[in-house]
């Protein structure tokens, strides 16, 4: 029972020290100024990803030798999945978003501040790379390609998308980005599961992150930060559209249908 549960722990562990070590020799090098804390966070990230796909190789490779190849997903329906999904999980995060402002969580928690105003740092071009290349790609290859395997393979799909969901809330450290880390985390291992693709986890995460961006950077929909009527509809219509998009790609058989190969 202790080897499983390192078994899961281990690859966050060398994902951290790995990442921490870089993070650290870059401040020593550049210092700690915010501005260049995201060419940091890019380095750092980067670094990790040899590591972490050498280990997703692995899992690949077990569970083709236990489960057999799957099929082929033909061309046109590949596109069309991950377009849909990118767009249903920028709806879900938005919705989260919004629904988070609306609480005072966002003014009493300290480290989220600290957080928020690392990631709105630096040139625009740098942040989008970082959080909408590099980090998804590192994230998801650990927590969905690694950890949400080991899980599954210790107790069933519903126990593995849970602890890899809260795993991946509980490294994001203030509660904030806890509840959203965890609950955006049961989406994206929700689409794992189901197309057995991480790429797709990649993208919809990376999308995720660039409409953030993309509302700081144009102040687009910042009417629906706010707890009103009008603010509160289009953050539940938000939600609801991301969570149909979800279930019509990941669970209906019409989009089975579709695409050439």
């Amino acid at each position: 029972m202790i080897w499983n549960i390192w078994n899961v722990l281990y690859p966050i562990v060398l994902y951290y020290v790995v990442s921490g070590f870089a993070f650290f020799g870059m401040t020593i090098l550049m210092g700690e100024s915010p501005e260049i804390y995201m060419i940091k966070q890019l380095v750092s990230s980067a670094v990790t990803i040899p590591f972490l796909l050498s280990l997703w190789k692995q899992e690949t490779y077990v569970e083709t030798v236990v489960y057999g190849k799957g099929e082929k997903e033909p061309f046109g329906r590949f596109i069309l999945q991950g377009i849909l999904l990118c767009v249903g999980t920028a709806c879900i995060g938005m919705a989260l978003n919004n629904f988070i402002a609306m609480t005072p969580l966002i003014e009493t928690s300290t480290g989220f501040k600290q957080a928020n105003l690392f990631f709105f740092s630096g040139g625009i071009l740098i942040r989008i790379l970082t959080s909408c290349i590099v980090v998804p790609i590192a994230e998801e290859v650990l927590f969905r390609g690694i950890v949400l395997r080991r899980v599954t393979r210790m107790t069933d799909e519903r126990w593995g998308i849970f602890f890899s969901a809260v795993l991946f809330g509980i490294v994001h450290v203030n509660l904030v980005q806890f509840l959203y880390a965890t609950l955006l985390g049961v989406a994206l291992a929700v689409i794992v599961m189901k197309t057995k693709k991480v790429s797709f986890a990649v993208l919809a995460h990376g999308m995720t992150n660039l409409a953030a961006i993309v509302r700081s950077e144009t102040g687009i929909l910042d009417f629906s930060y706010k707890a009103d009527a009008i603010g509160m509809l289009f953050s539940c219509l938000l939600l609801l559209a991301g969570i149909f998009t979800l279930h019509f790609v990941l669970f209906s058989k019409t989009l089975k249908k579709t695409g050439t190969s």
